[in-house]
C-alpha cells in the first residue's frame, strides 16, 4: 500500500511516530531513509510493489508536514498536496498496549456526516493521498458501527481547532495507532 520513511535527519519522535504509522496502516512499510533520495525511495517502493511514498518531514523538532509521492515504473511524481501537523501523540504516549501490526488488509477513512465540506474534503485529498482504493465513509464513531471487520479506520474525531485523526480496528473499535491533528493542507503547483 505505502512505503513510509522520515526526511533526512529525523529525531527519535519522527522515528516512533512512522513506526506507529507503519503498525496501523495495513501494508505499510517502515524504511530508514538513511542517505536515499527520493527516486530512490520511488525505486524501492516500485521493487516492492507499493504505489506511493509517506515521507514525514520535521519543523521544530516534530513531524511537521507529510508529503507523498506516488511511485511507479520510470516516474516519481510528488502528490500536489502536503498535510500540515499541529500535533501528534504517539501510541505510547496514549497508554497502548498492543503494539503488534495490524492483521486488517484495508484502511477506510471515516468522516462524520456533521462534519461539513471543508473536512469532508480534506478527507477525500488524505484518502487520494495513501491509496486509489481507500473510502471515504460516513460513520457515527461515537458507537461502534456494524460491516467494518475487516478494515482498519482513520477517523476523523474533532474539527474545530484542526482536524483530529485517530486510527481504531473495525472489529473491536479500540484505538490503535497515533493520533495527529492537521492544522491546514498545502496544495502547490508544478516546480
Amino acid at each position: 500500500m505505502i512505503l513510509i520513511t522520515t526526511s533526512r535527519r529525523p529525531t527519535q519522535r519522527i522515528r516512533s511516530f512512522i513506526k506507529d504509522l507503519a503498525r496501523s496502516i495495513p501494508n505499510a512499510v517502515k524504511r530508514n531513509r538513511g542517505k536515499a533520495s527520493t527516486e530512490d525511495l520511488c525505486i524501492e517502493a516500485v521493487a516492492r510493489g507499493l504505489p506511493r511514498v509517506l515521507i514525514v518531514e520535521r519543523w521544530k523538532g516534530n513531524p511537521g508536514m507529510l508529503r507523498f509521492i506516488l511511485a511507479a515504473p520510470r516516474l516519481c511524481e510528488q502528490i500536489r498536496t502536503a498535510f500540515i501537523l499541529k500535533g501528534i501523540t504517539l501510541s505510547r504516549e496514549i497508554g497502548l498496549k498492543s503494539r503488534r501490526k495490524t492483521d486488517k488488509r484495508e484502511l477506510i477513512i471515516a468522516a462524520p456526516s456533521n462534519a461539513g465540506k471543508e473536512s469532508q474534503t480534506l478527507c477525500e485529498e488524505l484518502a487520494f493521498c495513501l491509496g486509489e482504493h481507500i473510502a471515504v465513509e460516513h460513520i457515527n464513531i461515537s458507537r461502534k458501527p456494524e460491516g467494518y471487520e475487516e478494515y482498519s479506520v482513520l477517523a476523523l474525531t474533532a474539527w474545530n481547532q484542526g482536524w483530529k485523526f485517530t486510527f481504531y480496528d473495525g472489529e473491536t473499535w479500540d484505538e490503535t495507532g497515533p493520533r495527529f491533528t492537521i492544522k491546514g493542507v498545502w496544495t502547490f503547483g508544478k516546480a
